[in-house]
């Protein structure tokens, strides 16, 4: 399990730094053509390798060294409702305009 943590926590920050700049690039009007589709897509890869990480962080604390499955499934069905309710809210709802 802290591989997996190790891994999303490089996730979390690769995708957060990505979406950063192109938002910061996309309101300075100096984007590639690209950033307008990746703007409204970029933030559920970002909440999901963030949920991931702050998920696994908190497993790993709690258990230290030891397994225990009702405790990560108390942990990870939670947070995957949560990322569902999330992308519902994210698809249901338009974007408002940017332009």
């Amino acid at each position: 399990m802290d591989s997996l943590r190790r891994a999303s926590g490089f996730l979390f920050y690769t995708v957060g730094i990505i979406a950063l700049v192109l938002l910061v690039l996309s309101r300075r009007g100096i984007a590639p053509a690209f950033t307008g589709q990746l703007i409204p897509i970029i933030d559920l890869p970002l909440l999901f390798v963030g949920m991931l990480y702050g998920g696994t962080s908190l497993y790993v604390s709690l258990t230290r060294e030891k397994s225990s499955t009702v405790l990560a499934v108390s942990i990870f069905v939670p947070l995957g409702l949560l990322f569902l309710f999330f992308c519902w809210l994210n698809f249901a709802y338009p974007f408002p305009d940017m332009g």
